[in-house]
């Protein structure tokens, strides 16, 4: 993210939305050109009032995501403030994916070869 690649497993820059142990769930509110829309739902088989909406800068889903759509839980790190429909709601960012190879030497120098997908 603007340069700086992030371990997001270990740094505390990055935050699970919504948290794990939460039975709340985030649904598409809509696509804009800055991102996507989400706000924040109960368990959808518990009615329960819309919670507050957010959103997400680079999502990877963003060209097929609909509105409507459930989405159980993403990985973001907090960016600012965005105005959507008259109301100042928090901007997160998704970050890109940083794949990268990395080699791999066995006891029998052999050399394999594979990816790393756990930074952005």
């Amino acid at each position: 993210m603007d340069g700086v690649r992030y371990n997001i497993i270990l740094s505390t820059n990055w935050i699970r939305i919504p948290p794990r142990h939460q039975s709340k769930w985030t649904k598409v509110e809509t696509v804009v050109p800055e991102g996507v829309v989400f706000t924040f739902i109960g368990n959808p088989r518990v009615r329960v009032p819309d919670g507050p909406k957010f959103l997400v800068k680079n999502h990877p889903d963003k060209a097929t995501l609909t509105t409507g759509q459930w989405i159980e839980s993403m990985i973001l790190m907090r960016v600012g403030t965005f105005q959507y429909n008259g109301e100042v709601i928090a901007m997160y960012d998704y970050g890109l994916t940083n794949v990268g190879t990395i080699k791999v030497t066995d006891a029998t120098n052999r050399v394999t070869t594979g990816t790393n997908q756990l930074s952005r």
